[in-house]
């Protein structure tokens, strides 16, 4: 009931009707000098929490208060936005959310879900649900929206019905399943009928992200002309139905493959390396020159081999990750056809050296982010590299030194950030003075922001950063 009290909502910091101060005392404050327009930008940066707080300041902050809530136009679930540890209390429930949203509602044209912390440290902390309860306060508070990630939040049925039924406006939804299907199993649930509704209603659908089990109809209902980036799963059902939408969506410029079919593939094709994740590349072959983005992850130990006729056609293709350690594909391909890529990222992938090199052949390639490439060695530096801008590495243990050495020096024109994190072989001592020794040959370009982490590090540090020359920048991690 509105009228019940929550441990959480009851306390001082978190009411929203507050008794408030005479305004006398806070005339003479010098920040009440301040314009209105300065506090209203200045309230604008503080938390949830204490914007919260500061309407109980005088009547004068009050009003302040409430007009610098159009700033936030999207609402999402970190500690920082709200300004303290929810999880430690009650959490978020709804008689909180619902007093938030009373003061910002209005302007929100965004909420996502996805940000909401899911490990509570106690029992009796509440989590949201995406029911019919929490949209019917969505809807009352917020006609402006037009995009909604209810991912990690229990789905019902019942929920995205009522949201089908309250918005015909929505442009971006995501929605994630993933933990029905490993605690019921597959087949006991189905969200299929309640999401039909939903993308029939709502025409003007551009993202979508669709990682629960489905037999595939409701993608039918999508309005083919609108859909620019889709996230589909692969494994959880209605593979064929999926390849018949994704045949449908003329303007599809994302695409993001999750292979959760385990042994699935092997089960329907044994040997003949053929997967449905190939014949979903072949479905949007047709309209495959709009396609820049391109995110296949699998998982672990079964194979998924991609033919090169499904990659060679993505030739305007300018983001490209790869997951998995089981994921085979031809690298000679990507870097024939794939010329016009800007950033690679390749995780877990079990790949030569001779491989990496050539993706850093790319001619237009300014971000590589290398992880979990345990095989690589110093021999991927072998080429000049004049357009990267951003290297990243994370866990590669056989990079050194020497490597990193020849990156600087084959990038020293363009390369404004270096990422190493736990690459065991790197002395950092030695790498300052690598990379002070190149920069000092720069007359002009961009400053080189240095990172390094080593494994072992606790999280409980700061970051230090320093400035060691005019074009290089370190920042490195200290105890407090």
């Amino acid at each position: 009931m509105e009228s019940e009290k929550t441990k959480h909502e009851t306390s001082r910091d978190s009411g929203t009707d507050v008794q408030l101060s005479d305004d006398h005392d806070y005339i003479q404050s010098p920040i009440s000098k301040l314009p209105v327009e300065c506090l209203i930008a200045i309230f604008s940066l503080l938390p949830i929490a204490d914007r919260v707080r500061i309407q109980r300041v005088c009547k004068h902050w009050q009003s302040i208060s409430l007009e610098s809530w159009f700033s936030l136009k999207t609402l999402t679930f970190y500690e920082e936005v709200w300004g303290y540890k929810y999880w430690l209390g009650r959490g978020i429930d709804l008689t909180v959310f619902k007093k938030v949203l009373k003061l910002c509602g209005s302007y929100v044209t965004r909420i996502d879900f996805s940000t909401h912390y899911t490990k509570p440290n106690a029992d009796f902390v509440e989590l949201l649900k995406a029911d019919k309860s929490l949209f019917v306060i969505i809807r009352n508070y917020c006609p402006n929206l037009v995009a909604i990630d209810i991912r990690n939040l229990e789905i019902t049925c019942e929920g995205l019905e009522y949201l089908g039924k309250s918005y015909s406006t929505l442009s971006e939804f995501a929605i994630d399943g993933y933990e029905d299907v490993y605690e019921n199993g597959f087949g006991s649930v189905n969200f299929d009928k309640p999401l039909s509704f939903l993308f029939r209603k709502n025409k003007n659908l551009q993202r979508l992200k669709l990682n629960i089990p489905s037999n595939g109809h409701c993608l039918l209902k999508l309005n083919p002309i609108t859909i620019e980036k889709i996230s589909v799963v692969h494994g959880l059902g209605g593979e064929e139905i999926i390849c018949k939408a994704l045949n449908r969506f003329i303007n599809l410029r994302i695409l993001n493959i999750n292979d959760w079919s385990g042994n699935h593939d092997w089960f329907n094709y044994g040997n003949n390396d053929v997967s449905y994740i190939n014949e979903m590349l072949e479905a949007i072959e047709p309209h495959s020159e709009k396609l820049i983005e391109l995110e296949i992850s699998t998982i672990d130990n079964y194979l998924v081999l991609i033919h090169a006729e499904n990659i060679s056609c993505f030739s305007n293709l300018q983001k490209l990750l790869l997951d998995g350690d089981a994921l085979k594909i031809d690298f000679c391909t990507i870097t024939k056809y794939c010329t016009q890529l800007t950033y690679v990222k390749l995780i877990g992938l079990s790949v030569s050296e001779i491989q990496i090199a050539s993706i850093m052949q790319l001619p237009k390639l300014q971000e590589l982010y290398l992880w979990y490439l345990k095989k690589i060695t110093d021999a991927i530096f072998t080429n000049h590299m004049s357009s990267l801008k951003i290297f990243n590495c994370f866990q590669c243990s056989q990079l050194t030194n020497i490597g990193f050495r020849s990156l600087l020096q084959n990038s020293s024109e363009s390369l404004q950030s270096l990422t190493i994190r736990y690459c065991k072989k790197i002395n950092l001592k030695n790498l300052i003075q690598d990379a002070k020794e190149v920069m000092d040959t720069r007359s002009t370009g961009p400053l080189l922001k240095v990172l390094v982490k080593k494994k072992g590090e606790s999280s409980f540090v700061k970051k230090k950063v320093t400035k060691l020359s005019k074009y290089l920048e370190l920042t490195e991690y200290v105890r407090d």
